[in-house]
């Protein structure tokens, strides 16, 4: 089931304890990384807990632009990994 219909079903309070068991799986899963991969995550949540626990509201515009990736993830109309390192190297450049 995805997030988006466990808020649907269940409500958002119960996704929090589920979300903070979900951190500390993945926090788990990320010490058995090799020392650079630890690093980058590290500096990802970094990031995320400088910018505080405001919580943020999406635009319209926003909310509409998410819910169509969402659906295109459900479709399975995602880049391959060669199309995605495409992109990745011709900005890098």
């Amino acid at each position: 089931m995805s997030v988006r219909e466990r808020i649907a079903r269940y409500g958002q309070g119960d996704i929090v304890v589920d979300m903070i068991k979900a951190l500390e799986q993945a926090v788990e899963r990320v010490k058995k990384l090799s020392a650079e991969r630890q690093e980058y995550a590290a500096a990802v949540l970094e990031q995320i807990a400088e910018a505080g626990d405001e919580i943020y509201t999406l635009t319209d515009e926003q909310r509409r632009l998410v819910r169509e990736g969402l659906d295109q993830l459900d479709r399975g109309d995602v880049a391959t990994d060669a199309e995605a390192r495409a992109v990745f190297d011709k900005y890098r450049a």
